[in-house]
């Protein structure tokens, strides 16, 4: 479904709409990173616009759609799943999750595959939307109303 919808989601961020929600998202994960530095990856990296925004070089995502616009802001996109991600391990300083966990089977198997990618010592950052918040409502809502990606 994101191949398909992968220009329309990425605009979505340039609305009137989406600028601040964007905004607003950066500057919270921007926070938890802070003074960060090494190697670092985006799981679920979508078209790259919050790796791009934090300074993170490296995604994975399922969708060849999304990475094909990742690639043009720059972003190393890997066509991958976070449940198996194709990197060796302790490969990265930290592990960014914007909005990924929510679209997963089984998020435990892939937080399992995220702490093998991190060093020891590495960071990991998620970035969740809950189901009861405002957002997670109006989420919840757009799936019900035949939303494709919600």
């Amino acid at each position: 479904m994101f191949d398909q919808a992968a220009a329309i989601y990425d605009q979505w961020f340039d609305s009137p709409e989406g600028r601040p929600v964007f905004s607003v998202e950066v500057s919270c994960l921007r926070r938890l990173a802070a003074g960060e530095k090494g190697r670092w990856l985006e799981v679920g990296v979508g078209t790259g616009r919050f790796a791009r925004a934090l300074g993170i070089a490296e995604g994975v995502d399922p969708s060849t759609g999304m990475i094909a616009i990742a690639l043009g802001r720059h972003i190393k996109g890997v066509a991958g799943r976070g449940e198996a991600l194709p990197f060796f391990d302790s490969s990265f300083d930290g592990v960014t999750l914007v909005t990924t966990i929510c679209f997963l089977d089984n998020p435990w198997l892939m937080l399992t595959d995220v702490s093998r990618v991190a060093r020891p010592s590495g960071i990991v950052v998620a970035g969740i939307i809950p189901a009861e918040g405002a957002w997670g409502r109006l989420y919840i809502e757009k799936g019900r109303r035949g939303h494709p990606l919600y």
